[in-house]
């Protein structure tokens, strides 16, 4: 009785690893870049928390529309959402590169909006205000 358990135990495990080794291995995000995400989008929603979001969007995002801070706000937040994700499910599984590349596209548009609101803010500001 025992034996058969053991034997049935000993042929999952081949089998577990059979299919483990059948996997495609595709894209995905090294585990480095994943936690350098999940960082960076949890300390810069620390941040907006403790400038109370006002002050983030009167200096960097002057001029722009209201939903422009919302918007950055937002990507930070899928940026965090899809690093944590991507990190808690298995490397190989498709869900982990879907969650690790919309991370990446988040993180990607959040700091464009924050180069755009930069540009124009410090920039174009100065431009204007030598005019």
């Amino acid at each position: 009785m025992v034996c058969k358990l053991e034997k049935r135990k000993e042929i999952m495990k081949l089998s577990n690893q059979i299919a483990m080794a059948k996997l495609p291995t595709s894209f995905t995000l090294p585990t480095i870049i994943l936690k350098s995400i999940l960082f960076l989008s949890l300390n810069s929603l620390t941040i907006l928390l403790l400038f109370a979001g006002s002050a983030v969007g009167t200096v960097i995002f002057h001029g722009f529309p209201s939903s422009a801070i919302d918007a950055f706000i937002i990507s930070i937040v899928f940026a965090f959402s899809g690093a944590l994700s991507a990190l808690l499910v298995p490397q190989r599984h498709k869900l982990a590169r879907f969650c690790a590349l919309y991370s990446l596209a988040s993180l990607a548009s959040a700091l464009l909006l924050l180069i755009w609101g930069l540009y124009h803010t410090l920039i174009l500001g100065k431009a204007q205000s030598a005019l």
